[in-house]
């Protein structure tokens, strides 16, 4: 949700807002290139925009906020490691930034109990912000996921994340209407060790890097 990873940033920036204007859980790298895109300001420095999540970011940089310098995007309601990272619109917003020369920070967070402790979030959130970005963040985009625990450890270690050889136990159920319903079982998804999936399903703060070449 924007809202908490803007209150982690704290007074460090104004941020310009570019939201999609629902959820797109899943969505991967859609983009938007037939049809046109509404955006509404809503207010100074925030937009809605009626696309996905690298939409956002391509609307963001070229056209809301000439000269970015940083793309923040989550905080995700759920975990984005290993296999995730094809999958989330969540990360495809930061994969897009760097495409476009802009390094980003991804976050997510593991959800594994009825309600997430806000105030802890923030908390976790503005840890990892202090420690990337007390330099430079380069060319690069950082995936961050945080665990669903109050107390983390202290240490935010820069782990590996590679898709898995089974990365979710996927089944289907029938409904009622005979339609197909994915049944699958995320928390016991396999978990080598050192891996994001590993630190952070464990109650840790995972942080990936993920390298990017700018074209000259």
């Amino acid at each position: 949700m924007q809202a908490a990873l803007e209150q982690a940033m704290g007074d460090a920036a104004v941020p310009t807002v570019a939201a999609p204007h629902r959820g797109y859980s899943g969505c991967g790298h859609l983009v938007t290139y037939i049809e046109p895109i509404q955006v509404e300001e809503i207010s100074q420095h925030r937009f809605k925009v009626h696309g996905t999540p690298a939409d956002c970011t391509r609307l963001g940089v070229l056209e809301c906020a000439p000269g970015t310098e940083l793309v923040l995007s989550g905080i995700n309601q759920g975990a984005n490691v290993g296999t995730d990272l094809w999958m989330s619109g969540t990360v495809a917003a930061v994969r897009e930034a760097g495409w476009l020369g802009v390094p980003g920070i991804a976050m997510s967070q593991y959800v594994n109990r009825p309600e997430r402790d806000w105030k802890k979030t923030i908390q976790m959130a503005a840890r990892v912000l202090r420690k990337l970005l007390a330099e430079p963040v380069g060319h690069k985009f950082f995936n961050v996921n945080l665990p669903d625990v109050d107390s983390p450890a202290e240490d935010i270690p820069i782990v590996q994340t590679f898709p898995e050889p089974k990365h979710l136990e996927i089944g289907y159920r029938k409904n009622e209407d005979g339609h197909y319903c994915m049944n699958d079982t995320y928390r016991d998804r396999p978990r080598t060790a050192g891996s994001d999936v590993d630190v952070c399903f464990g109650g840790s703060i995972s942080i990936s890097e993920i390298l990017w070449t700018k074209h000259p």
